[in-house]
């Protein structure tokens, strides 16, 4: 608040001051704002009332407030106000959780990142040219690089499948999965490797990866001959586990990993198998919903004295027509597929899913959600396995 003085100008002689008052002239009074002159003296007269002067005092602090509040505006306040605006609180370190597969939820985290704080600096700081908040700015565009890579995640970032023991591809939900049942030639190339690697705790009654001799040897049930395009079967839950496991990949369970609950083996946003098969829950069995008439577009419905596998793939009507799903080959028939979601125990007998029916199993038997477990340690001539990843 300024010092507001009242300064009565004197003259030397009472005389004077009364000849002044007789010829009706009047004193001149300077106002002056702490000690500084606001111009020419402003006439007053020397009686003036009490109440008008306390009214004009009044007046004169008002504007001097006034100024006092203009004065801070101008050299403080804006200042910091525009560092907020500047840094923008959009921030931008959401945008990178745009790697993972929520994709949507990644984009809005990019609109209210961290990377904003430069404009919080700016106001903290108070501000006197606002230049704290440049940094904000740079945050601001580094939400908007968010957003975009949210924007990404929102369509569903594709994953980077390993084709290692078989080529594979990449379904909506984030996962990959065989195109095919793993062959006879990719199992065999396995063995001869030296790349078996470790089982899980519950296959240490496991001492050999071979196919079961007697099976494979069966001359009605097993392909003989020139069948290396054929599905691998006769081989336990075990070899099965091992063999994705040594290529990077995992013995098909959970959609993002892990094993399926053995009661959650029908539900399309658990279940990488069962999306899969059913094409994210629209078809009850891989190529859609009517089974039509013999000969059927799978190799199921027959006993293996008139066929037993085929070569994986080579049924092309065995495979989704559903957007995102084409390309996935005998989820139907064929041959039976090993998948990690067996019961509680951890032993040779326990009891794990088998998924997609096989060729000598009826219509049925053959749907995406067929319920069907045998024990861990069987080895099947209808029995066979595909791999997944993540």
């Amino acid at each position: 608040m300024f010092a507001l003085s009242w300064v009565a100008k004197r003259t030397s002689h009472p005389s004077e001051r009364r000849r002044k008052q007789r010829n009706g002239l009047r004193s001149r009074w300077p106002w002056r704002v702490d000690g500084i002159s606001l111009g020419p003296m402003l006439p007053v007269r020397r009686r003036l009332c009490g109440a008008c002067l306390a009214s004009m005092l009044a007046v004169l602090m008002v504007a001097a407030c006034s100024l006092d509040r203009a004065g801070l505006g101008a050299g403080a306040s804006t200042a910091p106000e525009a560092g907020v605006e500047a840094g923008g609180g959009v921030g931008g370190s959401g945008g990178s959780s745009a790697w993972g597969g929520t994709g949507a939820t990644a984009g809005e985290g990019g609109l209210s990142g961290s990377a904003g704080h430069g404009g919080g600096a700016g106001t903290e700081a108070g501000g006197a040219s606002g230049s704290a908040g440049a940094g904000g700015g740079a945050g601001a565009s580094a939400g908007a690089a968010g957003a975009v890579g949210g924007a990404a995640g929102a369509g569903g970032v594709s994953v980077d499948c390993p084709d290692a023991g078989g080529e594979m591809v990449a379904l909506p939900g984030g996962f990959c999965i065989d195109t095919t049942e793993v062959t006879r030639a990719s199992y065999s190339a396995w063995l001869v490797s030296g790349l078996q690697g470790t089982q899980p705790p519950e296959c240490g009654w496991n001492t050999s990866f071979e196919p079961l001799a007697t099976c494979m040897n069966h001359p009605k049930d097993v392909c003989q001959g020139q069948c290396d395009g054929h599905p691998q079967v006769c081989v336990d839950w075990c070899d099965a586990w091992s063999y994705c496991q040594s290529h990077g990949k995992r013995l098909c369970g959970r959609l993002q990993g892990g094993a399926t609950p053995t009661d959650g083996f029908a539900h399309e946003t658990e279940d990488a198998w069962y999306r899969a098969c059913t094409s994210g829950g629209v078809n009850q069995w891989t190529f859609g919903n009517d089974v039509g008439m013999p000969p059927y577009a799978c190799n199921f419905g027959h006993d293996s004295d008139t066929l037993p596998t085929v070569a994986s793939g080579s049924m092309v009507g065995c495979q989704s027509s559903a957007a995102g799903y084409v390309g996935v080959f005998d989820m139907t028939g064929n041959a039976a597929e090993w998948q990690d979601s067996c019961a509680a125990g951890g032993a040779e007998q326990d009891l794990c899913r088998l998924r997609g029916g096989s060729f000598d199993r009826g219509a049925a038997s053959n749907r995406c959600d067929a319920d069907r477990m045998e024990a861990r340690s069987v080895a099947s001539f209808a029995t066979g396995f595909r791999c997944c990843f993540p």
